[in-house]
């Protein structure tokens, strides 16, 4: 029948048409009755976000509160180009008002349809712009995020000790990268949900931490004297036309960093403290380890005279010259004018052995432990390494290197009675709340010399600026100690030192009686001149002077705290190391905090003093004998008459005491062959009796 196939079609459209709709019915009724929960679940889901809630990093003051470091309230604005009418148009609109380049964001908004950072940041003020903005609809498609920046409000000479954050808000330099940890505090999170449009909405009830914001940290930094450094060190490079200078001030008393600086900063990197991290050749400023050295272990006196052959000498095949020539010079004068041929014969009086270990004690060729980063140990070799030149070059500092840091701490023993202190940088740490978590303390490493050595060596100092080669280092209103050091500069490629390229240095003791500073200034590769006392003598004499128009004086420490002498260290029980080998004895009496005198040729220690189990002070000589008893008489000169009457006891020696106090002579001498029929003889003197001959001009 016509028609009758075309009804027939469209009836089976319609039962295809049917079943379809059936199906997709039953689906969503499947869907919609049977599965909703797990399909609600998921979609739940899927627009939960974990959104991160950033802790606030803690500040960073100086001694006295002011502020170093902080976190800045700053935003960052995102957007979403799809979702503007006219992004080009918008992108204009956006860079006029928040002084963008226009072009720029017009090619990102093209490139990152779906999202794109607009600025980072942002300050609240253009955050308000970008509020108001998408309020009153103008602006479409742009979402504000809340963000922090670390700010520097004490400006750039502090920078390089502060250091700096990257834009995660983690220390990446200086203070703030070693203390990241304290400072940082944690993340938290919360979990959010995310519409169509992107948009976060915290929900009560729903998971979250709260973040644990980060401690903040007062440093020994007096932000005054690192400024006042800073900019008479850019002052100095500029009129010398130099490469670098660097500076420390510490408290010897404490060892209280207060200012650490090096200018110029690099022009296409980071800041950094070269004060800390960079090590030269100290040149005559070493000097105050071979006199030292030689005055506490008895073998000279300030007012031995010594030849110091007209300005050239030769020790093992090698000349060494006085920058003037002299003749006959006491010991005090020698270092007033600093005699390199004095410091070389005086470092031949106490041997390699003394040389290493008292410059060991003062703590060269060791870090410091300063909490800062990349600080570096310095260059000291072991005697067995040395030529036999290298005693006499390093005696007037050569042949080693060290670091401004280094050198400050050693003369701060030197000022604060025979103490090396432990540096310190962090004075106090304080939790969110303000509340003090951890208090540094002042630590004493070692007693390297007597009150008495350090005594005379200040006075001899003070001669140094009074008359010697530190005069423009003078004050009118303080009398200073101080040296100064002219070191030639080697060269590491062609191993030899190079010509017309000098490091003049200076270290000053302020007031000389009584110091509360010490302040270490080197100048590197000055052009106009460079004798230390000619170049960086001066550059002190201008800080101090800044700090006394700016204060009245340097006042660091706090005047009742400089009355009293810094803790000594604990004592420790001697370990017994008779019949060990020398080697392990003195390396065993060394990690005890002991330091160690050898008397005798032999391999192996016959006795020692004091005995085992006695109780000692850190950095106490314990003398070792190293041949059989009674075979020959060991030195005591220097030693206490007790001590003196062990050691002879040590060796079956007879005693016969001629005063008290100190030993300064001794019958027979040491190392001369002894009769066993008779006594030796130790002439001893009281320590006060001794200080004021040696301060008898």
């Amino acid at each position: 029948m016509p028609g009758f196939a075309p009804r027939r079609r469209l009836f089976a459209a319609a039962v295809v048409v049917l079943l379809a709709g059936s199906a997709v019915a039953l689906r969503l009724a499947f869907v919609q009755l049977v599965r909703h929960g797990h399909y609600a679940e998921r979609a739940e889901v899927n627009q939960r976000e974990r959104e991160a809630l950033l802790p606030v990093r803690g500040e960073i003051r100086d001694r006295d509160g002011r502020l170093l470091a902080q976190d800045a309230r700053t935003y960052t604005i995102v957007a979403e180009p799809r979702r503007m009418e006219d992004p080009a148009r918008a992108a204009r609109r956006i860079a006029r008002a928040l002084k963008l380049d226009p072009e720029r964001l017009a090619r990102e908004f093209k490139k990152r349809p779906g999202f794109c950072y607009v600025d980072r940041h942002r300050s609240p003020q253009d955050a308000a712009i970008v509020r108001d903005s998408l309020a009153s609809g103008a602006w479409k498609g742009l979402v504000l995020h809340a963000t922090v920046r670390r700010d520097y409000p004490a400006g750039e000479a502090l920078a390089q000790v502060t250091g700096r954050a990257d834009v995660d808000n983690r220390g990446i330099e200086g203070i703030e990268y070693q203390f990241d940890a304290v400072l940082r505090g944690e993340q938290g999170w919360r979990t959010v949900l995310a519409d169509g449009k992107g948009r976060h909405v915290g929900l009560p009830g729903w998971s979250q931490r709260k973040p644990v914001d980060g401690h903040s940290i007062e440093l020994t930094i007096d932000a005054d004297i690192q400024s006042v450094v800073s900019q008479r060190l850019l002052a100095a490079v500029d009129t010398l036309k130099a490469e670098k200078a660097i500076a420390v001030v510490l408290d010897p008393w404490t060892g209280e960093v207060l200012a650490a600086a090096s200018e110029p900063q690099p022009k296409d990197g980071p800041p950094r403290n070269q004060a800390v991290t960079d090590q030269f050749e100290p040149g005559s400023t070493f000097k105050m380890v071979v006199v030292s050295a030689a005055l506490e272990e008895g073998k000279v006196k300030p007012e031995d005279v010594y030849d110091a052959e007209n300005g050239v000498y030769t020790f093992a095949g090698s000349p060494i010259r006085d920058s003037h020539p002299y003749g006959l010079l006491t010991l005090r004068d020698a270092v007033r004018v600093s005699s390199n041929i004095v410091a070389g014969k005086v470092g031949l009086e106490i041997g390699p052995q003394a040389m290493y270990e008292y410059s060991t004690a003062y703590g060269f060729g060791a870090l410091t432990g300063l909490e800062f980063p990349g600080e570096t140990p310095g260059l000291l070799r072991h005697p067995s390494k040395w030529s036999g030149r290298s005693l006499p070059t390093i005696a007037m500092g050569h042949e080693l290197s060290v670091t401004a840091l280094q050198l400050a701490l050693a003369y701060g023993a030197i000022a604060n009675g025979g103490t090396l202190m432990a540096p310190q940088i962090l004075q106090r740490e304080l939790d969110a709340k303000g509340q003090v978590v951890r208090t540094a303390e002042p630590r004493p490493l070692r007693t390297v010399i007597s009150e008495e050595t350090a005594a005379t060596m200040r006075e001899m100092l003070t001669a140094v600026v009074d008359s010697g080669t530190a005069r423009k280092a003078h004050l009118g209103w303080s009398a200073v100690a101080g040296k100064t050091g002219t070191a030639q500069k080697f060269d590491t490629v062609l191993r030899t030192y190079r010509s017309r390229k000098y490091l003049a240095s200076f270290v000053g003791l302020l007031p000389a009686d009584r110091p509360r500073l010490v302040c270490v200034v080197m100048v590197d590769e000055p052009k106009n001149g460079y004798y230390g006392g000619d170049i960086a003598a001066p550059v002190f004499r201008n800080i101090m002077e800044d700090l006394y128009r700016l204060r009245g004086g340097p006042l660091a420490p706090a005047p009742e705290r400089a009355r009293f002498a810094p803790p000594r260290p604990r004592d420790v029980a001697v370990p017994s190391v008779r019949s060990l080998p020398l080697a392990r004895a003195t390396e065993q009496l060394k990690r005890t905090g002991l330091r160690v005198r050898i008397e005798g040729d032999g391999k192996r220690v016959l006795a020692q003093t004091p005995a085992a189990g006695a109780r000692a002070e850190r950095g106490t000589v314990v003398l070792l004998a190293t041949k059989p008893r009674g075979s020959f008489v060991p030195d005591v000169v220097g030693l206490t008459a007790r001590d003196a009457l062990t050691t002879m006891s040590a060796y079956a020696i007879p005693v016969k005491l001629e005063g008290r106090g100190i030993v300064t002579r001794q019958s027979p001498v040491a190392g001369a062959s002894f009769d066993r029929g008779t006594s030796c003889v130790l002439y001893c003197e009281e320590r006060t009796a001794l200080a004021s001959a040696e301060g008898t001009p």
